[in-house]
């Protein structure tokens, strides 16, 4: 009997295929905001820059405030995802590899 109680709780400790995919979305997503934020915060110098000029913000083909809000987007999402593979790993959700 003590094996068994042993043997569920050094289980659960271990990290399960969804909580790894949900981390991992949620690192990507949060990456890809602040990438995001950064293309923003430098539509000016990007405008003006021989490469950078080109791009969706900096030659106006996105708004500035569509890119604030694409970058809310993908923070809440982020953050959802984040939340996500934390409570599965609170709830025992998700099986263990």
């Amino acid at each position: 009997r003590n094996n068994e109680i042993v043997d569920r709780t050094t289980s659960s400790t271990l990290f399960s295929l969804p909580d790894i995919i949900m981390a991992s979305m949620s690192i990507y997503l949060a990456y890809g905001a602040g990438m995001a934020m950064n293309d923003c915060a430098d539509v000016d110098v990007d405008s003006k820059h021989a490469d950078k000029r080109k791009r969706s913000l900096a030659s106006n083909a996105i708004s500035v405030r569509s890119g604030w809000m694409f970058c809310v987007g993908l923070s809440v999402v982020s953050i959802v995802c984040a939340w996500l593979a934390d409570s599965m790993s609170i709830l025992g959700q998700s099986s263990s590899i």
